[in-house]
């Protein structure tokens, strides 16, 4: 006796059928107050087990930007707030982990420290020296056997966007403007 196979997968187009409020970021966030978002966040940290994976987050070196993001998203993931309200959230949310971080007495690092050159007259004449060096070598390479791009003469236009030589400054005439078009000669174009 011969079985026939079964089609088990999904039929074209299904997905436009699903429900999408399948996962929790299709529905509409739990928590839209700012303050509600930062009481939430606080009470979530004060909780055992949340305070034990911090410190040793930043016990192993992971900067308080990295928790603050893993934090947000998987809220977001949750659908406790929407991703844009956790970009407003993301400061407050990393300096409550600053102060538990403070408190537990543990070195961390923010992760957001970037260095600010401030520029010296020293910089500035370096700066001026390699600009000179730069335009002399480029000079130096004017003079090398190469292929000779013609000059382009104003008059006849050129470039891209330039306007095409040999036409006049007026319209073109109703025939040139219908060939333009793609209009054929049996086509005539509809009248509105």
């Amino acid at each position: 006796m011969r079985t026939e196979p079964e089609f088990d997968g999904p039929i074209p187009g299904e997905n436009f059928t699903s429900d999408t409020k399948n996962y929790p970021w299709h529905r509409p966030p739990e928590i839209t107050d700012y303050d509600e978002a930062l009481e939430f966040a606080a009470k979530e940290f004060k909780q055992p087990n949340a305070l034990i994976g911090l410190e040793t987050m930043l016990a192993n070196g992971i900067t308080v930007a990295t928790m603050t993001d893993f934090y947000l998203t998987r809220n977001v993931g949750l659908g406790k707030w929407t991703l844009d309200f956790a970009l407003v959230i993301a400061g407050p949310v990393a300096k409550t982990i600053e102060l538990i971080a403070v408190q537990a007495g543990y070195d961390y690092e923010m992760g957001i420290d970037e260095e600010i050159t401030v520029a010296t007259k020293e910089m500035v004449a370096d700066m001026v020296e390699l600009i000179g060096e730069d335009e002399e070598e480029e000079e130096g390479l004017d003079d090398t056997p190469g292929e000779v791009m013609p000059e382009e003469d104003p008059e006849e236009g050129g470039g891209l966007m330039s306007a095409m030589s040999g036409l006049d400054d007026g319209p073109a005439d109703k025939d040139t403007q219908d060939e333009m078009l793609g209009y054929s000669e049996e086509e005539e174009p509809e009248v509105v």
